[in-house]
């Protein structure tokens, strides 16, 4: 391993619903632990190892937790959100989104963390309104955490595949997802994508083979760390 890790490297996925994010960084973190990293997956270990009740109960906390460590930046926070129209309990829905993973960035003790929905999928969740631009929202929730070794990753897929995808899933976690109709999805994820095509990337990867997918991003992750 090299010795010039800057500790952790963050991996942060974003793009459309239904491109891979979950698949392909859960691929990259399990290919990172057997080449002897240690890694920690927040979001794709809280959604899918956590109950959702469970899970409500500990962005709750986080939030909270984050309140007391940093109560300047939890204020800063929750302006943010409100300045981007929400109220409510889906005011603090985002911030506790935000908290949780911003308690991550400040205090994990790993060679990598991989978000599958990171920073910057909290940021263009908070665009969603149209009130504050997307790079706005993403340089003032990066603000509020420590500075980290982050690489940014785009997983592009065309809207019509992400559509294809998203009606095949099981689940419909998104807020694309659970609009009722496919033409009111459309609209939504050209809006998406052009809130995507605004934000800076380190690695773009476009629609392609899983495998193909994971070993592009493992040659851009072990180039940072210099291995």
């Amino acid at each position: 391993m090299g010795t010039d890790l800057k500790r952790p490297v963050v991996l942060e996925f974003y793009g459309l619903p239904g491109c891979g994010k979950s698949s392909v960084s859960h691929r990259v973190a399990d290919e990172l632990k057997k080449r002897g990293y240690s890694v920690l997956e927040p979001t794709y270990e809280s959604d899918h190892t956590v109950s959702p009740g469970k899970r409500k109960w500990k962005k709750c906390g986080d939030l909270l937790r984050f309140f007391f460590r940093s109560p300047k930046s939890c204020h800063a926070l929750l302006r943010l959100v409100r300045r981007n129209g929400y109220r409510g309990g889906s005011a603090l829905s985002h911030a506790a989104n935000i908290a949780q993973k911003l308690s991550v960035y400040n205090h994990a003790d790993f060679d990598y963390v991989i978000f599958d929905q990171g920073l910057t999928q909290s940021a263009l969740s908070l665009s969603h309104t149209g009130k504050i631009p997307v790079g706005e929202n993403e340089a003032a929730v990066y603000a509020l955490c420590n500075s980290r070794s982050v690489r940014k990753i785009y997983l592009h897929v065309d809207r019509e595949e992400a559509l294809r995808r998203m009606a095949g899933r099981d689940t419909n976690d998104s807020r694309i997802e659970k609009m009722r109709t496919p033409e009111e999805r459309r609209a939504a994820l050209a809006v998406w994508e052009n809130m995507c095509e605004k934000i800076p990337y380190n690695l773009f990867v476009e629609n392609r083979e899983i495998d193909e997918s994971v070993s592009e991003i493992l040659k851009e992750s072990e180039r940072t760390v210099g291995k």
